[in-house]
């Protein structure tokens, strides 16, 4: 699929050389899971069980119409873990504009209710590893999960991606972002925005998951690792005190009932301004 326009070119609706970015990009796909935190410790035997690290995405269908001023690609997936039945049905939608701009629609729908509550829903994609700072405007500048958030206050702020970091001496899930409005994560010579409809949790790194996972110290994560992850979550569970208290409370959990759905918008543009009313203005 090739659309066509004054300032876009691409066959991925995630790639191509809009606004003067021509790099290589991986995305998008959805994501339930986290590397099990301290606080998890009891939850995770219930995500492990159901293999919610291990779940294989099938692409269903996937089709393009045109629309008013834009054009509509949709992808129906199934996930799945080898030898279980299907755990979700999920849709992405992107409307990709005139502009250049995409909005993302991404739907899952939960197939059992076999879990308490899941980590997470989002999407995850990658970018290349010279995209290293990142502007946002949401909670921080620490990390913070929903359940978290009294404790960093709404604003702008701007780190580098090796910030993100948390360095747990066990490593584990960390860096989240809440309530960000929007993002600009930077490369010398390009920016990516990302806009929540209304807000979304933000989490880069220059690691997945799977390496927080693998390791149980802090020098067992590979230095030099040539990706930036970028997760934009919709729906992010809260962390309680459960490795010395409480669980998580009920309104902080995202519970396997579907459909979970939420939208984002992303644009490309070597000019993207992080001038405090640029990225204050809705």
């Amino acid at each position: 699929m090739t659309k066509g326009g004054r300032n876009f070119f691409s066959d991925n609706p995630l790639g191509g050389g809009y606004g003067g970015f021509s790099k290589p990009i991986a995305g998008t796909r959805f994501t339930v899971w986290r590397s099990p935190m301290d606080n998890d410790a009891e939850i995770r035997n219930e995500w492990e069980k159901k293999r919610l690290n291990h779940l294989w995405t099938h692409v269903d269908g996937f089709t393009v119409k045109p629309a008013e001023g834009s054009v509509v690609l949709e992808t129906a997936v199934t996930l799945c873990a080898p030898s279980l039945a299907p755990a979700f049905q999920g849709r992405i939608l992107y409307e990709v504009n005139g502009r250049g701009d995409i909005r993302v629609e991404a739907s899952l729908i939960p197939q059992r209710n076999e879990v308490s509550y899941l980590p997470r829903v989002g999407l995850v994609m990658e970018l290349p590893l010279d995209f290293t700072t990142v502007d946002w405007y949401g909670h921080g500048p620490q990390e913070n999960y929903p359940d978290l958030l009294d404790g960093a206050a709404f604003g702008l702020y701007s780190l580098p991606v090796t910030a993100w970091h948390e360095p747990y001496i066990r490593p584990q899930e960390n860096g989240c972002r809440c309530g960000v409005r929007k993002a600009i994560l930077r490369s010398a010579d390009t920016a990516l925005m990302i806009k929540g409809e209304p807000t979304v949790a933000l989490t880069v790194h220059h690691y997945p998951q799977s390496v927080l996972d693998a390791a149980e110290h802090a020098w067992e994560i590979p230095a030099g690792m040539q990706t930036c992850q970028v997760f934009i979550d919709g729906f992010m569970s809260g962390v309680g005190t459960k490795s010395c208290g409480h669980p998580p409370l009920a309104p902080y959990l995202v519970k396997m009932e579907g459909p979970l759905t939420y939208a984002f918008v992303l644009s490309f543009d070597s000019r993207a301004d992080q001038n405090d009313a640029s990225m204050r203005k809705e």
